[in-house]
């Protein structure tokens, strides 16, 4: 009797994290929402930076945080991306690939760039800035 309830206890608390699909991330909601969001992508930099000329896929891990609701830690991709970007900056932009077998709970994302500053002063926050604005207009008027 002991071992069947044990049994059934795993079973219920693994039940919801290996079947139940409500966490999935919805594409079109997820840049439909201003909300921010807590993003850490952890990867090989050093691999990166050196391989921005000739880049290719590399593992990483990301963890996003959604407020005080929900947490994804997942394995995905990234590449440095972007010609000038990954001639003239210290860390190139990347494209983040969701679209793997470790990132089930992303995957509807397929495939993302993020892009970040090319040196660190203020000129080029301002630029980064004016990029978003553009983002945000061109989704904006599309909408429309």
């Amino acid at each position: 009797m002991l071992k069947i309830c044990l049994l059934f206890f795993i079973f219920c608390i693994s039940y919801p994290t290996v079947y139940c699909q409500d966490n999935k991330i919805n594409r079109k909601q997820f840049f439909l929402d201003d909300s921010i969001i807590n993003v850490q992508v952890t990867t090989d930099i050093k691999k990166l930076k050196n391989n921005k000329k000739d880049p290719e896929w590399q593992p990483a891990n990301i963890v996003v945080s959604f407020g005080d609701s929900l947490n994804i830690n997942e394995q995905i991709r990234v590449e440095p991306r972007g010609n000038y970007r990954k001639e003239h900056c210290e860390m190139a932009s990347l494209m983040i690939d969701f679209k793997t077998k470790a990132s089930p709970l992303l995957s509807d994302l397929k495939k993302l760039k993020l892009v970040g500053d090319c040196h660190e002063n203020t000129s080029s926050e301002v630029l980064l800035l004016k990029e978003y604005l553009a983002y945000k207009l061109y989704i904006t008027s599309s909408r429309l």
